[in-house]
């Protein structure tokens, strides 16, 4: 039990590492649309 806890934290932590950094990388991006990503 106690492993398999600490492989969701583990694997939790990696996680929030790789998506804040993907979204702080893609606001220097230009817009692909030119409407802002407004898709609706």
């Amino acid at each position: 039990m106690k492993v398999g806890l600490a492989i969701f934290a583990v694997y939790s932590v990696v996680l929030v590492i790789l998506v804040t950094r993907y979204d702080r990388g893609s606001k220097d991006r230009p817009r692909i649309t030119g409407r802002g990503g407004d898709f609706e």
